[in-house]
């Protein structure tokens, strides 16, 4: 147990994520189009922190607020997202757990969200 945080032994890492990067193109027409490319990969340890609801055009959507704690590494930031399970994972706030041991990713999913 590394400066006292548990989630430092490699065994609950056990989970692993894509990190993705944003980038544009031009399409024939000369219009930006946004996509995401995968960089790289990490374990992760997974914890579900909350579902939340929001309106959006008058119909109740369901999140997920999710975190993902990896190895400490400095080429993650907020606007880059987190593929788990097939999914796209915005994030939300990176914080750095212990003297640079961890970072813990929060992220925020809309359930139906299409990637």
């Amino acid at each position: 147990m590394a400066f006292g945080i548990p989630q430092a032994r490699a065994g609950l890492r056990d989970r692993q994520i894509g990190i993705l990067k944003r980038s544009i193109s031009y399409n024939d027409m000369g219009e930006a189009v946004e996509s995401w490319t995968p960089t790289s990969n990490a374990w992760a340890h997974v914890q579900y922190k909350d579902t939340t609801e929001s309106i959006d055009a008058g119909s109740k959507r369901a999140g997920k607020m999710v975190c993902f704690r990896v190895v400490y590494r400095t080429d993650i930031d907020e606007t880059d997202r987190v593929r788990f399970d097939d999914k796209d994972f915005q994030i939300t706030g990176l914080t750095e757990l212990g003297r640079r041991e961890l970072l813990e990713i929060e992220t925020y999913r809309m359930e139906g969200q299409s990637e």
